[in-house]
């Protein structure tokens, strides 16, 4: 051990006794350094910024460039040195080592922030390596994912490079080769304070620079070189909730409370930004960035590119519209080839096609069989890619183009994780949990009809929004002539104790329908698949049953009257039906019968409820029923056993 006034002397000689007692800090474990050449001249520094200097280095092409970034590493680390030299005057040998260590980590966190500013800038700038893939092929993930498979969570391409990032629910991220079919890098992208919350990965347009954009709980941005898997950035940002880039990858459309802008990423600083009076919910932009669609509450906007002089780039405001709750919200949007309207995934199972100009409903259509659509553009194309959820282990991948009302299934997988991207040349790339692979889009004359395909369509008329053409107009509805009753649950009870584990397991609910003042109109609402077992008195009017939520529920006890899917809006926590948790519900059966909801009953775990006055035909001795007015006025009939 070096005594302490040796240690303070040697700190304090020239630069080449300083060098020798910096060395002797190594051994103490102070800090790690080692001895680098830079310029054919001797220097010392930490071994994570000499990493970063060397790899930025790498990418300068200007010899001129080079020569200055070197001079000025130089600077850098005589400041450095001479800086933290005053720290070794302690009088304390470990306070000393102590103060020397904090100083080299502060100086060298700003380097590294310094320096990865710079490699990111010229990771963007970087050409394009090799030609896109025009082939179908197939790629294998690493050895690790196949010995412990993982779905992928996110795919993301790069739109100028034959390069694909698959995301695993284990938050591995994998980069792929798409030509070669080469597994360039693996990168652990999401730690465990940030994985629970939303993100989106996303490739530059090179490929070379792999960005995550996270948010809730936590917020952020990462960035990683994705051929060293070198970490560039990890901070906190401004922009609340980036959504998407746009084509030059490194400027994001975001929202930021009740903003929307234009954020640069490599710089770390919004471009443009404007103010609204709502937070956004949602936004789409067109392929040639000339419209952005924004969602507030249930408004709908329009705003329309403006480029000025010198190339500054914004948005202004063009039109709003009414388009209603969250369950008449587009999900995922797509743009026509000619840029004159765009679809949008509903929800409930729907897709409906907005006129742009005016943000007019020209079409709409549900497919019963499928929900949860999600649709993605294909660039310069009116068919877009399109998956669908079966039932909760089997989703299907489609291309669809409502242009010509045609559709073909592209694959069938268990799981709700497979994703998609479309690449050029007519091709998709598909991320399966086994495989990555690239397949070829079917013809026009290989598709099918689009109801075919998809298992049916239901047609449906346009809703009553302000500014929205009714295509069918309904009659005025007599909403005196019938009531209707709502039973709404999260699931249904599960005989002889058995337990879910994930698996969607149909539940039962019993139902008695007793004698009523009017004749009913039924609604059934719940999250998990559930039996709906009717027991109906002699005396039991039942005009029409509406079933909505999950649409793997079945009828059981009547056959005569119709059942009817009104989408997968479900409600159970409030009997209120004008209480938040029943508003999407209320609206899905307003949109259906043109009238409200009379009566609504709801529990987490629903097994036995009673409408209407229950005959003693209906009931075994020992039953009694009574009449329930709740806080709201509702009425309903209970057991006394229950």
């Amino acid at each position: 051990m070096i005594e302490i006034n040796v240690f303070r002397n040697l700190c304090l000689t020239a630069v080449l006794f300083l060098l020798f007692s910096l060395w002797g800090c190594k051994e103490r474990n102070v800090n790690k350094v080692l001895s680098v050449s830079l310029g054919g001249e001797e220097m010392v520094a930490t071994q994570p910024v000499e990493h970063i200097m060397t790899a930025l280095l790498a990418l300068e092409k200007d010899p001129e460039r080079s020569r200055l970034l070197v001079a000025a590493h130089k600077e850098w680390l005589t400041l450095r040195m001479n800086h933290c030299a005053a720290v070794c005057n302690s009088g304390d040998s470990t306070k000393g080592r102590q103060d020397l260590t904090e100083c080299y980590n502060t100086f060298d966190n700003q380097r590294i922030e310094m320096l990865n500013q710079q490699r990111i800038a010229l990771l963007f700038n970087t050409p394009p390596i090799g030609p896109l893939p025009n082939q179908p092929m197939n790629f294998a993930y690493s050895p690790e994912s196949k010995t412990r498979p993982s779905e992928p969570r996110s795919l993301a391409v790069a739109s100028a490079a034959p390069m694909a990032a698959v995301t695993f629910a284990n938050d591995m991220t994998e980069i792929f080769d798409l030509v070669s079919g080469r597994l360039l890098s693996r990168i652990h992208t999401l730690d465990a304070d940030k994985r629970r919350g939303i993100y989106h990965f996303f490739l530059s347009p090179n490929g070379r620079v792999l960005i995550a954009s996270y948010h809730w709980t936590k917020r952020g941005l990462k960035m990683w070189d994705t051929i060293s898997g070198d970490l560039l950035r990890d901070k906190m940002v401004l922009p609340d909730y980036i959504r998407f880039p746009m084509a030059d990858g490194r400027n994001f459309i975001y929202t930021d409370n009740n903003r929307i802008g234009i954020y640069d990423i490599v710089t770390d600083k919004p471009i443009w930004y404007s103010e609204g009076k709502r937070p956004a919910s949602y936004m789409a932009l067109s392929p040639d960035e000339k419209w952005l669609i924004v969602g507030r509450d249930e408004k709908m906007e329009s705003w329309e590119l403006i480029r000025s002089e010198g190339n500054q780039i914004s948005y202004v405001f063009r039109r709003e519209e009414t388009v209603g709750n969250y369950f008449q919200q587009p999900a995922s949007i797509v743009f026509s080839r000619d840029n004159q309207s765009f679809i949008g995934a509903l929800p409930s199972g729907s897709l409906m096609k907005w006129q742009i100009s005016e943000l007019k409903v020209v079409q709409r259509m549900r497919f019963p069989k499928y929900k949860d659509i999600r649709i993605i553009q294909v660039p310069h194309a009116d068919p877009f890619l399109m998956e669908a959820r079966v039932s909760s282990l089997v989703s299907e991948a489609f291309v669809a183009d409502l242009v010509k009302e045609k559709a073909q299934c592209l694959t069938e997988h268990r799981g709700t994780n497979t994703r998609m991207a479309a690449l050029a040349d007519n091709l998709v790339l598909l991320a399966t949990p086994q495989e990555l692979k690239i397949v070829r889009l079917p013809s026009s004359s290989e598709m099918l009809p689009l109801g075919k395909a998809l298992g049916g369509i239901a047609a449906e008329a346009l809703p009553l929004y302000p500014g929205v053409q009714q295509a069918n107009p309904q009659s005025r509805v007599d909403c005196d002539s019938f009531q209707t009753e709502a039973i709404g649950v999260y699931e249904g009870k599960l005989e002889n104790g058995v337990r879910r584990f994930r698996e969607r397991i149909a539940g039962n609910v019993v139902v008695n329908v007793g004698l009523t003042d009017k004749p009913v109109k039924l609604v059934l609402s719940s999250y998990e698949p559930v039996v709906w077992q009717l027991r109906l008195s002699s005396d039991a009017r039942i005009s029409e049953i509406l079933l909505s939520g999950s649409n793997e529920s079945r009828i059981e006890g009547i056959s005569q009257t119709g059942v009817t899917y009104i989408g997968n809006a479900y409600s159970y926590g409030s009997t209120n039906p004008r209480g938040r948790s029943a508003s999407d519900l209320a609206y899905s059966v307003r949109q259906k019968t043109g009238c409200g909801m009379d009566n609504f009953q709801g529990s987490y775990t629903g097994s036995l409820f009673h409408i209407g006055v229950q005959s003693s035909g209906s009931r075994s001795e020992g039953d009694g029923f009574y009449k329930y007015v709740d806080e709201y006025g509702n009425v309903s009939y209970k057991d006394h056993r229950d």
